[in-house]
């Protein structure tokens, strides 16, 4: 599933860049973070500040770069 994602990922990430079909990749790699963030990264279940601290930046990560792709979609 890991492999599939980073195909996936860079496959989203290259198309972006070129932008062939531009609109229609960008939602795709929305769904993929939101889906990511708020399945893998569950900082409010880890038990030691270091697990959440780290879950947190990763989701945050996720956050900041829908938030991007939201920007470029609108631009």
């Amino acid at each position: 599933m890991v492999k599939l994602s980073e195909v996936l990922l860079i496959f989203g990430g290259l198309t972006l860049a070129t932008g062939f079909l531009r609109l229609f990749n960008i939602i795709c790699l929305s769904i993929f973070l939101v889906i990511a963030s708020f399945t893998i990264h569950q900082f409010w279940k880890e038990n030691t500040n270091e697990k959440k601290l780290l879950e947190a930046m990763h989701f945050s990560k996720n956050i900041a770069i829908l938030t991007e792709l939201i920007c470029v979609a609108f631009s």
